[in-house]
């Protein structure tokens, strides 16, 4: 559940779940943050103007200091941000994680990107050589639609 004090932080996490309207996912006024595998990017999509944030690698490990470094480097923690992974496991506990932190407008999508894709949210796909085998957590990448709709251009950030 949204938190009622953060309205327009409601209002943008509404927008990008009223998915069964609107195949488009709206990102204008909440920073999206895929917190997935370069592996689940590939296998589902994602949405397009997220940042792909890894937290957990392939394995289950995690680097917490270097993800919230990232974070910081690209969102204020009084701004709106919407976490996602795939079910919505994972982004429950790094969700409670950047609460405790100061991170003061952040939620997630329960479901995850399943629930999204479930609901018509149609994703942009990476391409298959878009992320190399050393990506782990703690790289952040963007991608966006480029030309087809359902295809992506994605970058590594430094």
């Amino acid at each position: 559940m949204i938190p009622s004090t953060c309205a327009k932080f409601a209002l943008a996490a509404s927008a990008l779940l009223v998915a069964t309207t609107s195949p488009a996912v709206s990102t204008e006024n909440v920073t999206v943050v895929d917190i997935r595998t370069p592996g689940e990017w590939r296998q589902t999509g994602v949405i397009d103007g997220a940042l792909l944030l890894t937290f957990f690698d392939e394995q289950g490990g995690y680097d917490a200091r270097g993800f919230v470094e990232r974070l910081l480097g690209e969102v204020d923690p009084e701004s709106p941000v919407l976490l996602v992974c795939r079910t919505g496991s994972r982004t429950t506990a790094v969700t409670n994680f950047l609460r405790q932190i100061g991170f003061s407008q952040i939620d997630h999508v329960e479901g995850g990107m399943l629930r999204l894709l479930a609901e018509g949210v149609t994703p942009v796909v990476p391409a298959d050589d878009a992320f190399t085998p050393s990506t782990r957590f703690g790289s952040l990448w963007r991608c966006a639609a480029d030309g087809d709709a359902r295809a992506a251009r994605c970058s590594a950030e430094p």
